[in-house]
């Protein structure tokens, strides 16, 4: 911006046939320079936005890994819970089948394991 302020005051002031030309054919390029300098800008924005999503999709990616981790070794805990659990179960119930036969208190009853 400071250049075409500068060739419009050269051209104002003075500067000549020559240095109006000058200006003229300068102010073209420098207005292709600053469009090029503007587009690089919208480039480096828009590459700074795709790595920013990049990184984001790695977190995500990271933290479902970490989350299936934690929730893989909850189950597998759980897992064997259930299964001392179980034998447990089975144990009190064979318990309370040999103990069914011994409620009755009477000696000499039918029912009594002898």
């Amino acid at each position: 911006m400071n250049e075409i302020l500068n060739y419009i005051m050269v051209f104002l002031f003075g500067g000549g046939l020559v240095g109006t030309a000058t200006a003229f054919v300068t102010i073209k390029y420098t207005k292709k320079r600053a469009e090029a300098d503007a587009m690089k800008a919208m480039q480096d924005v828009y590459q700074e936005m795709i790595t920013d999503q990049r990184s984001y999709i790695n977190s995500l990616k990271q933290d479902k890994e970490d989350s299936e981790a934690r929730w893989e070794n909850k189950v597998e805990t759980l897992s064997k819970r259930i299964e001392t659990m179980d034998l447990k179960i089975n144990e009190n119930n064979r318990l309370i089948t040999e103990l069914k036969t011994m409620k009755c208190t009477d000696l000499i009853c039918q029912n009594r394991k002898q």
